[in-house]
């Protein structure tokens, strides 16, 4: 699960249609904007913070044997839900926490398979998560690659730890340096920190992976995308 944690210097709508190009929900203070849509048959998403584009249009995709999520794919009927979560945390300056989050599952539907995008939203961020509930003719998946990105405002800066591959003790100095400065294929550890222009932070990890590749950033075509650290010993499958 890919968690954007939002915070600013400190830090619903029915849907039903099969063919909506547009989904919107929000936060439960709606402070958070989360906006799916389609784009040349490609699915996209945005995020609004306090009226303030903070991830602008960006592509969700996975690198799939036999499974293209770029093609033939519509939007089934959105299932929305709204609660409160409770837990204990182990360490930190609260033992119990209590977060009011909204949530909506967007079914994406294809003749050969079902993949549910499920996005999740508390006042002081989301999570993303893929769910994989049927492929035609195959009882497995092999994943190749993901391209979750992330596309920043212009003049945002990663605080980030530059890593010269995958095998590494994940430990050293963090840089700070302006997206549009880092060099294409640096490999990025999480949490990456990103300072928006006019003062909000925005930062990226991830969360509850089950039999999942570990997720990296990287710099691809000026824009921030996920990184996958492949099976030891070969780089094709994730």
């Amino acid at each position: 699960m890919k968690i954007l944690s939002i915070s600013l210097l400190l830090v619903i709508l029915s849907s039903s249609a099969f063919t909506q190009s547009r989904i919107n929900t929000t936060s439960p203070d709606g402070k958070i904007i989360f906006e799916f849509s389609f784009r040349d048959s490609r699915p996209f998403y945005s995020v609004i913070f306090n009226g303030k584009s903070v991830i602008q249009q960006s592509e969700l995709d996975l690198g799939l044997n036999n499974l293209n999520l770029t093609k033939g794919f519509i939007t089934g009927k959105t299932q929305r839900l709204q609660g409160v979560e409770e837990y204990e945390l182990a360490v930190g300056k609260t033992k119990k926490v209590r977060e009011a989050f909204k949530q909506i599952t967007i079914p994406l539907i294809s003749p050969q398979a079902q993949v549910n995008l499920v996005v999740k939203l508390f006042n002081d961020g989301l999570a993303l998560r893929y769910e994989f509930k049927s492929a035609k003719g195959q009882d497995s998946l092999v994943l190749t690659d993901e391209h979750t990105t992330f596309n920043l405002p212009d003049k945002s800066v990663a605080r980030t730890l530059l890593l010269p591959n995958y095998i590494s003790s994940h430990e050293g100095r963090y840089s700070a340096i302006p997206i549009k400065e880092l060099r294409e294929g640096s490999l990025m550890d999480m949490p990456t920190l990103f300072e928006i222009p006019g003062g909000t932070y925005l930062a990226i990890t991830e969360a509850a992976l089950v039999d999942f590749a570990g997720m990296y950033l990287t710099k691809e075509n000026n824009s921030i995308r996920s990184m996958l650290s492949p099976w030891p010993g070969q780089t094709s499958i994730k």
